[in-house]
Order: structure tokens, then sequence, then C-alpha cells
């Protein structure tokens, strides 16, 4: 999964949790009993503690891999902070007659969900610039936060998160080759990106004493983007950035 992908994953989930929060703060007036009504402020408790260990894993895995603008840092900052607040006078444990003012701390709950929506799209608003040329993609990728490559349909693809944008690279595959057995000892392919490519023996055939070679992308990937590009290679992942 890449950064991106785990910001919008996680926000989801907090969007679930701060709804059902606000369903359990509503249910809190229809308890009856004292038994009913404590054991509501102690499941709120545990859904404000979900959120907040949520929020520090994002900080946590983010800061390895990904610098987001400093607007999105103070949102998420802002949301853990309210979180945190909230959770401060749940924890003094209010009386039924205290209810009323908690209930009106229902739409606290509510502006959080519609900042967290507000968030998941200006993530995944973010434009993406493709270029058909590597030297051109080079020069805008230089030292990204985020670097994901895979091999898709065929084609080479490699995408860096760069100072709140997305840049990407595509490149058609070679074919499968056929050649006479002992060629492929010598064969040395490369991608236009200057990448080359793994040879796989797919097939012998002994009656034509032919070899059909395949390709792969070759398992120091990481070390060949991490030089290119001027990063980290911690920095590279296999899959995309949506």
């Amino acid at each position: 999964m890449s950064a991106l992908d785990f910001v919008i994953e996680v926000l989801r989930e907090h969007e679930k949790e701060l709804t059902a929060l606000s369903e359990k703060l509503e249910g809190l007036i229809k308890d009856l009993t004292d038994g009913k009504f404590r054991e509501s402020i102690n499941e709120i408790q545990k859904t404000l503690e979900t959120l907040l260990r949520g929020f520090e894993s994002i900080n946590q895995r983010l800061s390895a891999h990904i610098e987001l603008d400093r607007s999105l840092w103070e949102s998420l900052k802002a949301i853990g902070d309210r979180i945190m607040s909230f959770k401060e006078v749940m924890e003094t444990a209010p009386s039924r007659a205290e209810v009323g003012n908690l209930v009106s701390r229902l739409s606290t709950i509510e502006e959080l969900a519609s900042e967290i929506r507000r968030l998941q799209a200006s993530i995944s608003e973010t434009s993406i610039q493709t270029f058909a040329e590597w030297a051109d993609f080079k020069r805008e990728a230089l030292e990204a936060n985020l670097i994901a490559y895979q091999l898709k349909e065929r084609s080479f693809c490699v995408k860096a998160f760069c100072h709140g944008r997305i840049y990407a690279y595509k490149e058609s595959f070679p074919p499968t080759l056929e050649v006479k057995a002992g060629a492929q000892d010598h064969l040395q392919v490369k991608l236009r990106c200057g990448l080359s490519l793994t040879k796989i023996v797919e097939k012998i055939d002994t009656v034509k004493g032919t070899v059909r070679v395949g390709f792969s992308i070759p398992k120091d990937i990481m070390f060949w983007l991490s030089g290119e590009l001027k990063i980290h290679p911690h920095s590279v992942v296999e899959g995309d950035i949506p």
C-alpha cells in the first residue's frame, strides 16, 4: 500500500468511527439505567482511543515517506487536538444531568467528519502529469518524497510524489524473443529509460534449437531508481500512487 493509499484509508476509517461516535452520543439520552449509561460512556471512550491511535499511526507512517503540504498537516493536527479535547471531557464520567451538554457537542463531531471528507478529496484530487520521455520525468521527479513503480499491462510505470504533485512515466515492456540456443547468454535488453532488464528463459525447443526469452524488472530496481532520482531506497516502493 502506498503512503497516499494509507492516508485515504485511515481517514475513511476515522470517518466511520466519527459517525459511530455521533450515534452513541445520541443514544446517551435514551439510556434509562445507570448500567447502560456507563456502558455507553465506556464505548465512546474506546472509540476516541482508537481515533487517537489512528492519528499517531498517520504521523509515524508518513514522516518516513512523504512530505504533505503544511495546510494538510495542520488540518490533521487540528483534528487530533479536537478529539483529544473531547476525550478529556468524556473522562470526567459525566452524570445523566450533563448529557445535554455532551449532545451539544455533536456538532463538533460532525464538523470533524466533514473535515476528514475534505482532506480525502484534497488528497484524491492531486493532479498527475505524465511524461513520455525519461529525461523530462527525471527533471521533475529528482529528490521526490516517494517513488512507486510497477509492471502493469506490459508497461513499466513509475510515479513520483514531489512537493504535493504527482508525476508519471510509462514505457512499453519488450515482448518475448525467440533466439538460437546459446544466443541468450549474450542478449542484453534495456528500456528507453536506461534500465537493464532481467532475462527469463521461458521455453527451450530442442527440435528447433531455439530458446524463448522473456524479461522482468531487475531485483535491484529500487537502487536503480534511487540513484537516478537521488532519493533514499527506502522511499522507493512497488505499487502505485493513486
